[in-house]
């Protein structure tokens, strides 16, 4: 799933999928304006295994997304589509 959601005890994991079938909130940020872009691990492991041990690469930065953005909430409506469920958001947007 492409969003993080960490558990604040590591003995009370859950996924993404089951916040949404409980009904529990989803943080969202300025309201699911905020800009990202997605990578499949497919496409990360490439990225990360094609540099890995490169001297070319040591103390260096590398970009491996796509120049496609999108917002968070576009990805929740995608996944409300997908689970055929709504997804209830919780902003916790700082002001």
């Amino acid at each position: 799933m492409p969003y993080p959601i960490v558990p604040r005890k590591s003995t009370l994991e859950w996924s993404f999928i089951d916040r949404v079938k409980r009904g529990w909130p989803i943080p969202t940020f300025d309201n699911g304006k905020t800009i990202t872009t997605l990578t499949h691990t497919r496409d990360f492991a490439k990225a990360v295994v094609g540099i890995m041990g490169k001297e070319i690469a040591y103390n260096e930065c590398v970009h491996i997304t796509d120049s496609n953005t999108t917002t968070w909430g576009t990805v929740l409506d995608e996944l409300e589509i997908i689970l055929n469920k709504k997804i209830y958001r919780k902003d916790f947007s700082v002001e």
